[in-house]
């Protein structure tokens, strides 16, 4: 069999797990003690489907915070909220707009500490490592002048520096 000529299996490139000896980098990855059973696992899994599944991923208290956090919301008519309402119509949550089919409400990852905890939590920074070789980061910035700053943290929000954009 002859060497591709391409290095990754996807036209638009993409990262080691993509690239065409990704088994071969797997394994030396094994051998060296640096990939576990599981992680080898997960990395099959989102070669093959293009997606991992993680079991209990998030704490539930967590995610019972993320749905207090979203009721709070709702309930204020607090500008710095925004709700898509439409392909391009913006508002305030309100509380009698909340179930409207459509109506969605923005950035929460953003604006919730429990949410940034949940993208962060233990089991998916983990699984983001080793699928991108080096820690990960968040970052958030916004057209709106209301909203113009940027939140970067180094795999983690705790200790994250605000910036003013």
């Amino acid at each position: 069999m002859s060497a591709p000529t391409k290095p990754y299996v996807s036209r638009y490139g993409g990262l080691w797990p993509d690239l065409h000896n990704a088994d071969e980098l797997l394994a030396e990855r094994r051998k060296r003690g640096m990939v576990s059973d599981e992680d080898a696992e997960m990395l099959r899994q989102w070669r093959e489907k293009g997606y991992v599944q993680i079991s209990n991923a998030v704490p539930a208290s967590v995610l019972d915070e993320i749905l207090a956090e979203q009721d709070r919301a709702w309930q204020t008519a607090d500008s710095s909220y925004r709700v898509q309402t439409g392909h391009s119509d913006f508002v305030r949550p309100r509380p009698d707009i909340r179930y409207q089919t459509g109506c969605r409400l923005l950035d929460v990852y953003a604006k919730f500490d429990a949410a940034c905890a949940a993208i962060f939590s233990r089991k998916i920074t983990h699984f983001l490592r080793l699928l991108f070789d080096r820690d990960v980061f968040k970052t958030q910035t916004a057209k709106t002048p209301s909203a113009s700053r940027c939140t970067a943290g180094s795999s983690g929000c705790p200790g994250a520096r605000r910036l003013r954009a």
